[in-house]
């Protein structure tokens, strides 16, 4: 399980009284803006869940061009300054907004909540838990992932207090559970309820294939990025999955399948496009 893709899924697991699980590929689709969107109609919620390439590559790096830079500057000020409820709403939503673009998700995540803080609306809640989501995920901290997935999971509770078959966030609560949890199996668990009753439901089930991934269980792993490439043949990421998991089980045939499945979307992602282009030299 060294192969390129794969080694971007992070695992910290202790033995005994302690085992926690955090993924964080490297590979997905970039040049992407991160959104936050609820439908009130179905109750969904859309977010680069796995989001964007440079994710990864530029966790907590990014410092913007020097007129974001100035922007934040002026934005903070003002946030700091102000004391009217109304105007510092706006401005912590411009500051979690521009943070969130440059990848900078702990900073984000901080000016989100500040919204439910400010003004404890449903649609604020959303944003701040899904704010806080989205820096656990790449947090490396083991301690401050257990923090902020709590912090996450408090808003996710809340608001499916009052609609319990929002199943975007219960699948986001699953996750969290899967990686803050010891055993993690109330989560595994939530996850298979879900895919049972939403088979097509990508980020549980390549939430699900990941953790398969990580105790080993390939063979598991490539039943659910299959059934996720079977509704939606164009997920980069289930397809970068799918080839460096039969890489690992040593089925060239399938890898080169799903990496010419992958080539044919013609990704102008540059790490994408790396991945890909190392791969077609390794399967050749």
């Amino acid at each position: 399980m060294n192969r390129t893709v794969l080694q971007s899924v992070f695992v910290v697991v202790a033995v005994g009284l302690v085992t926690t699980l955090f993924f964080l590929p490297k590979f997905v689709v970039s040049n992407e803006k991160s959104q936050l969107e609820e439908k009130n109609t179905n109750n969904s919620v859309t977010e680069n869940t796995a989001p964007s390439t440079n994710d990864s590559q530029a966790m907590h790096k990014s410092v913007g061009s020097p007129e974001e830079q100035e922007k934040i500057k002026k934005w903070t000020s003002n946030y700091n300054s102000f004391p009217s409820k109304e105007k510092r709403l706006i401005f912590a939503d411009s500051l979690a907004e521009i943070y969130t673009r440059l990848f900078e998700y702990d900073s984000a995540a901080k000016y989100f909540e500040q919204l439910a803080i400010l003004e404890n609306s449903d649609k604020n809640k959303l944003k701040a838990g899904l704010g806080i989501y989205r820096a656990f995920k790449v947090t490396m901290n083991v301690k401050s992932r257990k923090e902020m997935g709590q912090k996450a999971l408090g808003y996710f509770d809340d608001l499916l207090a009052t609609r319990p078959d929002w199943t975007d966030l219960k699948v986001k609560k699953a996750v969290i559970k899967v990686y803050t949890e010891t055993p993690p199996m109330g989560g595994i668990n939530m996850l298979k309820e879900i895919i049972a009753e939403n088979p097509n439901h990508v980020e549980a089930r390549i939430t699900l294939g990941e953790f398969m991934l990580t105790v080993q269980k390939v063979e598991k792993a490539i039943e659910q990025f299959e059934a996720v490439v079977s509704v939606n043949p164009e997920n980069e990421k289930a397809l970068l999955y799918l080839v460096d998991s039969y890489q690992s089980v040593k089925n060239t045939t399938k890898a080169i399948k799903y990496l010419d499945q992958l080539e044919a979307l013609d990704v102008q992602d540059e790490y994408i496009k790396s991945v890909i282009e190392k791969n077609r030299k390794e399967l050749n």
